[in-house]
């Protein structure tokens, strides 16, 4: 801001001055226009052309490449591995082209066009690398196949109700979702943020020991609305997708870890990923034989504020901090902590609760009593039982890990025993968890920071 001057300081009022006229005036109620940050990339160093009535820089991207496409992607096209590897291939390409066009001024514009060189030279080896193999490039479009099922179920949910949901039903879906004429797409800096990742979930053949990712941490910065949830829901299912897939009946467990420093913000993301979570669960059962026999889930861990810490049951008093409790609230349209919908986000029909599970009343519904219910963990205990594809939880929850352990294999010791979400205790055998995300990294600053970096390690440790 140093080229910037300040003509004048209000107390209570706002100066407002036009330079370009001369011109100093007060303002009690002050407007900025702040343009919008598009993210479409363009190339403004060639002529403008016309779109949608506007003179804008021609994109970078054509419509030959469908490379953002989910569904084009997905395992529900009849597009083939190669023409997805051509197709992202040439999407790197394209970035490589903006950073040749950059002008590098000083020290600092030079180290950041380097830095971009880096992540392009990643990207690109990353395509040729891992999704090379097809086995990489299975998951790699299962998890655009989620992401496109979690899109549709999203906004046409009621078109699901009394169908039968298979491989062909999703073929036939219409991935024309949120706009006619517009395909339900990536933008690019989601994608380029699960490409650049590739090798954090699937090891590179030249990095055995991970020794070069590790020293690596992706920052994902985006405006707020800009898409930054599904870039990191697609490295999620990326992850809980290949760890099923390559470890067999070993990747089970908590795939990834979700943290956050309010819990307000856990339960309100919680339903987002909650879409997510039934899309993975519909292709596990589509495809048993790729995605095992576990179900997928997923389970908020965050404090008896927010939700209770017990299950509890029927016999439960009143007063009782318990699941069952807040359960029959929220069954009743009561102001409740449970953070569910009371519409099932797969077909619309009503969600129910019935004998300790919440469950879709459509017995057609994936999601029905007869298949299991919802894949939700909504208290600590179930958390610790069920233990759920994606744990959502607040950093302070991570606190009482050290107090929560039990070596007895019985139903009522597995609710108490806080080393199965690191896949150990007793009768389990799974991985450790693969991924953790932090999100809103600015609110760890000072003390909180300073603990949260303690547990940090102990965290790594297990």
């Amino acid at each position: 801001y140093r080229s910037i001057t300040d003509y004048g300081v209000g107390h209570f009022f706002f100066f407002f001055w036009k330079p370009s006229e001369h011109r100093i005036q007060t303002e009690f109620m002050p407007a900025c226009d702040c343009p919008d940050v598009e993210p479409v990339p363009r190339n403004k160093n060639t002529a403008y052309i016309e779109e949608l009535g506007k003179f804008v820089p021609p994109p970078y991207l054509t419509l030959e490449n469908r490379c953002l496409e989910l569904k084009w992607l997905s395992v529900f096209s009849n597009t083939t591995d190669e023409q997805i590897r051509v197709s992202l291939i040439d999407f790197v390409e394209k970035y490589s082209q903006w950073i040749d066009s950059l002008v590098s001024e000083n020290d600092i514009s030079r180290n950041i066009i380097d830095s971009c060189r880096t992540d392009y030279i990643r990207m690109r080896d990353n395509i040729e690398l891992i999704l090379n193999a097809d086995t990489n490039m299975r998951s790699f479009r299962l998890m655009n196949s989620a992401m496109f099922m979690q899109m549709w179920h999203g906004k046409k949910s009621a078109s699901a109700l009394n169908q039968s949901i298979n491989e062909n039903f999703y073929r036939q879906c219409d991935d024309e979702i949120f706009t006619p004429g517009q395909h339900a797409a990536w933008r690019p800096f989601q994608l380029a943020f699960i490409l650049l990742n590739l090798d954090g979930i699937i090891k590179r053949e030249t990095d055995p020991q991970w020794e070069m990712r590790n020293k690596l941490v992706d920052l994902v910065w985006f405006p707020t609305g800009g898409g930054k949830t599904e870039a990191y829901l697609g490295l999620i299912a990326m992850t809980i997708i290949h760890r099923r897939r390559a470890h067999g009946a070993q990747g089970g467990g908590v795939s990834a870890i979700m943290r956050y420093t309010l819990r307000l913000l856990a339960t309100q993301q919680f339903e987002r990923a909650t879409k997510l979570i039934l899309a993975i669960e519909q292709l596990r059962r589509l495809y048993p034989n790729e995605l095992g026999s576990t179900k997928v889930n997923i389970g908020l861990f965050v404090g008896n504020d927010s939700l209770p810490n017990k299950l509890g049951g029927p016999a439960d008093g009143v007063n009782d901090s318990t699941l069952w409790n807040e359960a029959v609230k929220w069954m009743n349209r009561r102001e409740s902590k449970v953070p569910l919908p009371h519409k099932c986000p797969w077909c619309s029909d009503d969600i129910i609760w019935s004998n300790g599970t919440f469950a879709c009343r459509n017995i057609d519904c994936t999601f029905s009593l007869i298949y299991e219910g919802l894949p939700v963990e909504l208290c600590d205990e179930l958390v610790y039982q069920n233990t759920p594809s994606l744990l959502f939880g607040t950093v302070d929850k991570f606190a009482q890990l050290a107090h929560k352990v039990s070596t007895v294999n019985t139903s009522a010791e597995k609710r108490a025993d806080s080393r199965r979400l690191f896949g150990r205790g007793s009768g389990m055998n799974f991985l450790t968890p693969d991924l953790i995300i932090q999100d809103e990294l600015h609110l760890l600053q000072g003390p909180l920071g300073s603990a949260v970096g303690l547990y940090e390690s102990a965290v790594d440790k297990l």
